[in-house]
C-alpha cells in the first residue's frame, strides 16, 4: 500500500493569483496601486495609456519622465488620485519593496495588484523575449525617452533587464506587500493584456469602437526625449542599466491626458 502523501497548502504566490477574491470599488476611499513587473518593450506603457484613456479615474505615471523621484511622485499623486498605474519595469525586488512599503505605510488597507509579465532570467527567455523586444524597439524608433536604436545600445539593455530580473516571490519580505498578481504575456498585444486586466478588476470591457478610438489616440502620443539620461546610482552599482533621469521635467498621464499630437 502506498504511503499517504498529504497535499501541501497553497502558498502566497498561488493565493495571490486567485483573482476571484479581488474586489475594488471606485466608490470607496480605498487606494489601488497597479504595479507592472516587466521588461523592455513588453507593452506596459501602451497598456497604461490605453487604460487611463478609457478610464480617466486611472492616473498614469512613467518613471522615464521622473527618474529617481518616481516612487515619491507616485505617493504624492495618491493624495488626489484613487488609482495609479506606476509605469516602471520594477524588475528588481528592491524597486518593488521600496514603492510597496511606502504605499502600505500610507494606505494600510490599499490594494497592490502586480502585473507580472513573467520574464524568467534564462537564456531561453533572452532568445524568445529578446527577439520580440528588439523588433518592438526598432518599430517604435526614436519615440521614446531614453531607449532608442540611435541613442543606445538597446540590445545590451534588453539583455540586462531580462537576465538580471528578480522573479516575483510573495513569500519574501521584498514582495510581501503585494496583494494580487495578474500574469501577462509579452507575446500578447496591449489590447489583449488590457482585457485581462479589466477582467481581473471586474470592470466593463469597452466596445470595439471605443477600444479602437483609444488605440488611435495612444498612437499619437509623442514622447519627449530625455536628454539628461544616465543610469541611476543603483543601476551603476549593479550594472543593470536602463533607467533614465529627468530632473527638469516631471510629466505624468492622468486620465486621457498626455503629450498628444493632434
Amino acid at each position: 500500500m502506498s504511503e499517504f502523501q498529504p497535499s501541501l497548502p497553497p502558498n502566497k504566490n498561488m493565493l495571490a493569483r486567485d483573482l476571484s477574491s479581488l474586489h475594488f470599488s471606485v466608490n470607496s476611499s480605498q487606494k489601488l496601486l497597479l504595479l507592472p513587473i516587466a521588461s523592455i518593450a513588453c507593452g506596459k506603457s501602451t497598456l497604461g495609456r490605453l487604460l487611463c484613456t478609457l478610464f480617466p479615474i486611472v492616473h498614469h505615471i512613467q518613471s522615464d519622465d521622473t527618474g529617481r523621484a518616481f516612487k515619491h511622485i507616485v505617493m504624492n499623486q495618491f493624495k488626489t488620485h484613487q488609482i495609479i498605474y506606476a509605469d516602471k519595469n520594477n524588475h528588481l525586488k528592491q524597486h518593488r519593496r521600496e514603492i510597496c512599503q511606502l504605499f502600505r505605510k500610507s494606505y494600510p488597507d490599499g490594494i497592490v495588484l502586480a502585473l507580472d509579465w513573467n520574464v524568467t532570467p534564462t537564456q531561453e527567455s533572452m532568445d524568445r523575449i529578446g527577439a520580440i523586444a528588439k523588433a518592438r524597439v526598432e518599430e517604435r524608433g526614436e519615440n521614446h525617452q531614453t531607449l532608442t536604436p540611435m541613442k543606445s545600445d538597446y540590445m545590451k539593455v534588453i539583455r540586462m533587464f531580462i537576465m538580471q530580473r528578480d522573479v516575483v516571490d510573495l513569500e519574501t519580505e521584498d514582495d510581501g506587500e503585494i496583494n494580487y498578481v495578474l500574469d501577462l504575456d509579452i507575446e500578447n498585444d496591449p489590447k489583449g493584456n488590457l482585457r485581462l486586466l479589466l477582467n481581473a478588476l471586474k470592470w466593463e470591457q469597452p466596445s470595439e469602437e471605443g477600444l479602437l478610438a483609444a488605440e488611435e489616440k495612444v498612437k499619437k502620443v509623442v514622447v519627449l526625449p530625455n536628454e539628461n539620461f544616465k543610469p541611476s546610482e543603483s543601476t551603476r552599482r549593479n550594472d543593470r542599466g536602463g533607467q533614465g533621469i529627468r530632473d527638469d521635467r516631471n510629466r505624468s498621464y492622468g486620465g486621457s491626458n498626455g503629450d498628444v499630437q493632434n
